[in-house]
């Protein structure tokens, strides 16, 4: 809306009146994308010509200055110059700088937008930017109004009687409106349709109004939500009044004035999304993830012991050695029943792994046992440290919801200047999402599952390093599954294994079987065939262990 038509024509307008017979001191840029051209003499200012991004504009600002640094040099032909008028394009967005030996040529639209600097012949003497060709811009005139109607009544004819959009009718006759111009022409025109002679022109009618307007409008508004400027018109704006009464409307006395003031604001608060809607989306995000992660694990906790029953197991069968168990396959765990010593030899049912002895199997549940009170000691302290990380995640979501926008976050900036910059460094610096789900045993390991064929080839081929393990469900699918060392030497204690192969058999199909083959190997011994589908690998050393699928309670 700054770099509208209307609004460069009438800046051109009130500056032609105030730069002419200023001389240029400086041209340089500090921003990418902006241009800045520091005048001096009837007019002490610097003009600033924003061209890339959502928000560009032209204005007109006193109170902007070079930077020390990071500061580059351009159109060094220009300095000197004096400034001899200040026009537009006929019915164009191209902003006219004349100069007494050069002309200075602004398009600020499209993706090739430039500052172009011509000689007094139009022939290219340099660019602000490297985009498009060495040709001068040309004016490309907007169809005047005296032909509208007609146009009109074609675009309406060659829909053959289809009903159009008056917005987009409204814009097809009169390219130099922008889509608040053509809202404002539907409004007036009462209906969002054309389909007849009669409503089209009264709809040519509406927008011959509204571009008149336009043209000798001279006391420009800026509508505000809060301090959020969210629109700048040469005319007021009829549907922002009754669609959107909460926006307050600021008369200015100048194009120039309301151009800066909305700018300079609007920057302000593009600054603010961009550093800070994002991290106030993670943190939160993060905080509610944290705290479900601690109130599942704390909720684990909670529970009984698995140990102790394992291990009352493991008592149970050896206080019966010779106990005869079943034949069968390792992997499908059968159910005997054995008199409880603990509980006056009422019967108890044991689940044991056939082609074992009592005596081997009561020390497989001694083992599980050893197991379950390591995994519980790491949860507890997992628990703390996550409780630690939880209290910092709530403190940067209370910074942040603090702030409110760009004033708040400079006021807090004063106030905390630590705390705000420790918030917004953090965050910023976060380490992207890793895709895969993931569990943390603890001590730094972790347990990285694939969770489809494309994520699995992924995980094996690129994020497993050489000296981590890879673990898969031995002849079933399954997904793939790699334990990560915290560092290269670390020998992995075997409950560490024995987990991560618990992890693997839970997110394979053997998910329901007893017990379940996990295939364990070095990565480094792990390779995909050539033009082999995504998820195929081949395992050159391996070993297996036979355990119970299962999860641990945290995972992400």
């Amino acid at each position: 809306m700054l770099s509208t038509f209307y609004v460069l024509r009438a800046l051109a307008d009130e500056w032609h009146a105030l730069i002419p017979g200023s001389a240029v001191a400086d041209v340089y840029s500090q921003h990418p994308g902006e241009l800045s051209i520091e005048v001096t003499g009837t007019t002490n200012a610097t003009l600033r010509a924003r061209l890339t991004g959502p928000l560009r504009f032209v204005i007109a600002d006193p109170q902007s200055a070079r930077a020390r640094r990071n500061v580059a040099t351009v159109l060094e032909p220009l300095r000197g110059q004096k400034v001899t008028g200040v026009r537009v394009a006929d019915r164009d967005r191209i902003l006219y700088l004349d100069f007494s030996d050069a002309r200075l040529a602004l398009t600020i639209f499209g993706g090739k937008a430039n500052a172009v600097l011509l000689d007094q012949s139009g022939n290219v003497v340099d660019r602000f930017r490297s985009v498009g060709d060495d040709m001068a811009p040309r004016a490309r005139s907007a169809p005047d109004p005296s032909v509208w109607m007609e146009r009109a009544r074609t675009l309406l004819h060659e829909s053959a009687g289809v009903s159009q959009s008056a917005a987009k009718l409204a814009r097809a006759l009169n390219p130099l409106m922008n889509k608040l111009l053509s809202a404002e022409c539907v409004f007036r025109f009462g209906n969002e349709q054309v389909a007849t002679d009669d409503e089209l022109e009264r709809l040519v009618g509406v927008v011959a109004s509204v571009d008149a307007e336009s043209m000798a409008a001279r006391h420009p508004a800026v509508y505000w939500d809060g301090d959020r400027p969210v629109a700048l018109s040469l005319l007021t704006l009829q549907h922002l009044g009754e669609r959107s009464p909460h926006l307050n409307r600021e008369v200015f006395d100048t194009v120039s004035e309301a151009s800066r003031v909305f700018a300079k604001r609007a920057l302000a608060w593009s600054r603010y999304d961009q550093q800070v809607g994002p991290i106030k989306t993670t943190a939160t995000r993060d905080r509610d993830k944290q705290l479900a992660r601690v109130e599942a694990i704390s909720a684990e906790l909670a529970r009984p012991s698995r140990a102790d029953e394992y291990e009352r197991l493991g008592h149970i069968l050896m206080a019966a050695p010779m106990t005869q168990i079943p034949d069968g396959e390792r992997r499908d765990l059968v159910s005997i029943t054995l008199p409880d010593p603990f509980d006056e030899n009422k019967p108890t049912t044991v689940a044991v792994a056939p082609g074992l002895s009592a005596v081997e199997n009561a020390q497989r549940y001694y083992e599980k046992a050893r197991s379950a009170r390591l995994s519980r000691e790491h949860a507890e302290e997992r628990v703390l440290a996550m409780v630690r990380e939880l209290d910092e995640l709530q403190q940067t979501v209370d910074v942040l919801e603090a702030v409110s926008g760009p004033d708040s976050l400079r006021a807090l900036k004063k106030e905390s200047p630590d705390l705000v910059s420790r918030v917004l460094s953090s965050r910023a610096d976060a380490k992207p999402e890793i895709p895969y789900r993931r569990y943390d045993l603890g001590s730094g390991y972790e347990v990285w599952v694939g969770r489809n064929a494309k994520q699995n080839d992924e995980l094996t081929t690129r994020a497993a390093r050489k000296f981590d393990l890879w673990l898969h469900a031995r002849g079933v699918p399954g997904s793939h599954v790699v334990l990560r060392r915290p560092n290269r030497s670390a020998t992995i204690p075997d409950h560490y294994v024995e987990r991560a192969a618990q992890i693997a058999a839970y997110h394979s199909k053997a998910r329901g079987s007893g017990l379940v083959p996990v295939i364990v190997a070095e990565k480094k011994y792990v390779r995909k065939p050539r033009g082999a589908a995504p998820g195929t690998v081949l395992v050159d050393r391996q070993r297996v262990v036979i355990v119970e699928p299962g999860v641990p309670a945290e995972t992400t």
